[in-house]
């Protein structure tokens, strides 16, 4: 499959992720996290985490129903979206997996409140889309990705710990500065991935950074300037934005999934917050990366 098609495949699924949501007149069928794992199953030469296929769809509907679930718990928000990073992160580990994207599953209809049905189906159906466009791919590259064997690894535990109890802390701060997209849930996720530090996102830290900062920006400025202003489908926007995300990883050769998610939470996000996207989604994957790297140590892993 050529470099060309699978930038395709992505953009195309992404597309038709935000017609469906305009179509049904239902924002919350937008799940950033499908950019992501489009990016890291099609993007990438191989997965870019240690999983299968039916992990990945297993765990996106577990986390996505669970986070609909907390939605309803009483408490308020940053409480709620901790206690569902704590949950996603727990999950990550009994799967075996190191694929974080389901964190967002989780925190996403937490963070914004989220009880349309529509979010479920959703993430179920786009995931399923890109799982089949993923076989498509490893059949045509029979030597690319290698046998899936799940890692147990209990000690982890202290580092799910560690973690969350910096979330708590960074979405406390967040909140009351009312800057909540500091800590979006594609950066929990990419927060999550940082503390490996043999991750490709880790070695090269300057560049991650602002990949994340430039593709914010540019999901942010295609829907400020064609649908806000020009009034063009948001489609459009998503296009735009995806191509861009697309072409930039191709461009620095670093495919970091939770780019993709972030350019797209661009295009959900209330409008009145669009604007000052980009700033705290650099603000927040700065100050990420620094925790990071100061927290978890090569001989901490």
């Amino acid at each position: 499959m050529s470099k060309l098609t699978k930038n395709i495949i992505v953009v195309a699924i992404i597309a038709a992720m935000v017609a469906v949501s305009e179509l049904i007149h239902d924002p919350e069928v937008i799940f950033p996290e499908i950019a992501a794992i489009a990016a890291g199953a099609i993007l990438s030469e191989k997965l870019a985490w240690h999983v299968d296929r039916k992990r990945i769809f297993i765990t996106i509907l577990i986390c996505a129903t669970l986070g609909m679930l907390i939605v309803h718990l009483p408490g308020p928000v940053y409480l709620k979206m901790t206690f569902a990073y704590l949950l996603g992160q727990l999950v990550m580990l009994g799967s075996g997996t190191s694929f974080a994207p389901m964190i967002s599953a989780i925190v996403l209809p937490v963070m914004l409140s989220s009880q349309s049905i529509h979010y479920l189906m959703s993430a179920a159906f786009f995931t399923a889309i890109i799982l089949i466009a993923h076989a498509v791919k490893e059949k045509s590259e029979p030597k690319v990705d290698q046998f899936f064997k799940p890692q147990f690894t209990p000690g982890n535990l202290m580092h799910v710990g560690m973690r969350t109890v910096l979330m708590l802390l960074m979405i406390y701060g967040s909140f009351k500065v009312n800057m909540r997209f500091m800590v979006a849930p594609p950066l929990l996720v990419a927060f999550t991935e940082f503390t490996n530090p043999h991750a490709k996102a880790r070695q090269r830290p300057i560049v991650t950074i602002l990949l994340m900062g430039f593709c914010a920006t540019a999901g942010a400025l295609s829907r400020l300037i064609f649908t806000m202003q020009l009034g063009l489908p948001l489609t459009f926007a998503a296009v735009v934005a995806s191509i861009f995300f697309v072409l930039m990883m191709d461009f620095v050769n670093l495919y970091i999934p939770p780019v993709g998610a972030c350019t797209i939470l661009a295009m959900l996000i209330p409008a009145k917050y669009v604007a000052g996207f980009p700033m705290q989604a650099l603000f927040g994957v700065l100050i990420l990366m620094a925790l990071s790297i100061l927290v978890f140590k090569e001989h901490d892993v």
